[in-house]
């Protein structure tokens, strides 16, 4: 099961998948982390994508996670924002910005982590309706941004500007995760696929001068990554 699909998950699964051809896999759309935590739990899926964090009342408890890639977040803005010209930006020239959140905070871990730790207090949240509702509502908003993860299509809509946040650079951690006691017999075969294409794409690369990760998704991280922190 798959989930954060404003982010465009299939991305990286299908980089991953698409040379090991003795796995047959059935994607299937997952709610949220919660969601498919507790499919598979239950035994109803082998196998869950995306960003992986801690669940209150330890209902992720039993499930084992392994860190595949770490992308950079794009700052995205309308063409009236007054920092639309700009090559990059810092996560705190974005201190007076409103940040618009696709669905409700509180299910979005890393929106909420993100502006906790760069003192963004102006937030707009609300029901998920979409990309699309989401970057016309920032389009019109002066003010406004949002976060995306640099290599996601975004739909074509004229003016807004991608730009890179820097000094740090946020980035977003997608893992897999599943049950060590109901482990697919498949599972290694595909846990190397993602291995090769990220060696291949450098999907794991962190430097802790550089880059900026949430507290909650360091212990992820190799022990070769967190020597190097």
């Amino acid at each position: 099961d798959i989930w954060g699909h404003l982010y465009a998950p299939m991305r990286t699964v299908a980089a991953a998948v698409q040379e090991l051809d003795t796995v047959r896999w059935e994607p299937g759309p997952g709610r949220d982390w919660p969601s498919v935590a507790q499919a598979l739990q239950r035994g109803d899926t082998d196998l869950g994508f995306g960003r992986v964090h801690p669940l209150p009342d330890g209902r992720d408890a039993g499930l084992t996670q392994r860190l595949v890639r770490l992308e950079p977040v794009d700052v995205v803005v309308g063409p009236s924002h007054p920092a639309a010209d700009a090559d990059a930006l810092r996560p705190s020239d974005l201190h007076d910005s409103v940040l618009w959140c696709p669905a409700e905070l509180d299910r979005l871990d890393f929106l909420r982590r993100f502006a906790d730790r760069f003192g963004i207090t102006r937030r707009h949240d609300g029901p998920n309706l979409g990309v699309d509702h989401l970057l016309q509502r920032l389009r019109a908003d002066p003010e406004g941004f949002t976060v995306f993860p640099a290599d996601a299509p975004l739909p074509d809509h004229a003016g807004l500007r991608c730009i890179p946040l820097v000094e740090p650079t946020p980035l977003y951690a997608w893992s897999l995760a599943w049950r060590e006691s109901s482990r697919h017999p498949l599972l290694d075969t595909l846990l190397r696929g993602f291995a090769e294409m990220g060696r291949t794409r450098r999907w794991l690369e962190y430097d802790p001068g550089r880059d900026w990760l949430p507290d909650t998704d360091r212990p992820k991280l190799t022990p070769r990554q967190s020597a190097d922190a």
